[in-house]
């Protein structure tokens, strides 16, 4: 008899124990996988005619002069991703490239909204009259590329070398400013997508080519041996600075 009971309480004690393992396991919730969620990542290549470009290689303009760059510098502010529905979000306010300083420019966003993005759109210079004139980025940037002479910020630089017709060279320092009535030399620059864009799905990488060589000849031709040293807003700042925005396009 003896035997039997504790035969039971063995079968007991099994069926009790499995029971309670069920019931601990039913107790914990399922771990929900995390989903990360990769930054967008917008990447400025300055290139010369589609190629990377190289300072101190001598090349040659559209009007035909020898042009060996040292500097590509430009403020670059308000850049707003725009939907499949036109609505634009802002994912950054204010930056500053510097090739060759700091190579090419990589701009990580973070935090942007989970939407479909087929454009991108930005600020080359700053256009806000208010900001020029009090000098309201001066202490984001160690440069800030501004004029106090002339109360504003000198929206893009371009430095180099350049060969005379004497065959002597010569220096280039073409400093584009001016944001004041029929000055203002600042522009907004609307690009599509070579494809949508979203953050959550990993389409996440807009890569835009900045090409020095327009600067030159798209729209207005600009000879070295008659522009190479401006620093001052004016009517001959507003014309190369419609040259600004036929720089700029989307990698395909």
């Amino acid at each position: 008899m003896k035997r039997h009971i504790f035969k039971l309480s063995i079968l007991f004690s099994t069926i009790v124990f499995g029971l309670g393992i069920a019931f601990t396991g039913c107790d914990d919730d399922p771990v929900e996988p995390t989903i990360e969620k990769p930054d967008i990542s917008i990447n400025f290549n300055h290139v010369w005619e589609g190629a990377d470009l190289e300072m101190g290689k001598w090349y040659v303009t559209e009007p035909g002069d020898s042009f060996q760059p040292s500097l590509n510098k430009y403020h670059i502010n308000n850049i707003y991703l725009v939907t499949t529905e036109g609505d634009d979000v802002m994912v950054k306010d204010w930056d500053m490239i510097s090739y060759p300083d700091e190579g090419n420019k990589n701009i990580k966003l973070t935090g942007v909204e989970d939407k479909v993005f087929n454009k991108i759109k930005f600020t080359i210079g700053v256009e806000d009259s208010l900001a020029n004139y009090n000098g309201e980025l001066n202490n984001l940037f160690v440069d800030p590329m501004y004029w106090g002479m002339a109360n504003g910020y000198i929206n893009m630089k371009v430095e180099g070398r350049y060969v005379k017709t004497d065959k002597s060279i010569g220096d280039v320092y073409l400093h584009i400013g001016g944001y004041a009535g029929d000055q203002q030399t600042a522009y907004v620059i609307e690009l599509n997508l070579a494809q949508n864009t979203r953050m959550a799905i990993g389409e996440n990488e807009i890569n835009i080519n900045v090409d020095l060589a327009q600067f030159f000849y798209n729209l207005n031709d600009i000879s070295l041996q008659q522009y190479n040293l401006l620093h001052m807003p004016g009517a001959t700042a507003v014309m190369i600075s419609k040259n600004i925005p036929t720089m700029y396009s989307v990698k395909q």
